[in-house]
């Protein structure tokens, strides 16, 4: 759904398939901070594929989801934002500066209006639904109580170690 808007977006502008040339063969990955989402945005020569989750990318880009609305939407922004490390970026240095020019043709003014706290709040609300009510999701509670026994069973096998350890040296 998300490649379906992000394309419709982009041919919005009649010129989209020569920006989209300059991007061609080019993948960046995006990681929010404050929202469970990944992504990897690889872009062909007339459209823009999605892929939920982090894949070999030639850029990746992590911020949380307003910081991300402003380095789209205010080009005088960007270098502000990456400068200040609240974009964090790893990878090739010329694949920003594309993604920076390839920004700067389109007009991302309507992200201003997405409602990031309400989407970070929905989100929260389903996993704690899939938590709590359907119970496929581990809480945060069993996770840590499967850590602590995860750890007794690691200090048990090393007391078994020792133990033998000492038992073959007897035996010798």
């Amino acid at each position: 759904m998300l490649q379906t808007i992000l394309n419709r977006f982009i041919n919005r502008n009649p010129h989209y398939l020569v920006y989209l040339q300059e991007m061609a063969g080019q993948s960046i990955a995006i990681e929010f901070k404050d929202l469970p989402v990944k992504l990897t945005l690889q872009f062909r020569h007339s459209w823009i594929e999605v892929q939920s989750g982090i894949h070999n990318a030639d850029l990746s880009l992590s911020a949380t989801s307003l910081d991300f609305v402003i380095f789209a939407t205010k080009k005088a922004e960007r270098q502000k934002l990456l400068q200040q490390e609240r974009v964090i970026f790893a990878g090739d240095l010329q694949v920003l500066e594309r993604l920076e020019k390839f920004l700067n043709h389109f007009h991302f003014g309507l992200l201003k209006f997405i409602p990031t706290k309400r989407a970070q709040q929905f989100l929260r609300n389903q996993v704690e639904y899939w938590q709590e009510e359907k119970q496929i999701l581990a809480s945060p509670v069993l996770c840590d109580d499967f850590k602590d026994q995860v750890f007794s069973l690691q200090q048990e096998l090393d007391r078994c170690t020792a133990r033998l350890a000492v038992l073959e040296a007897y035996e010798s």
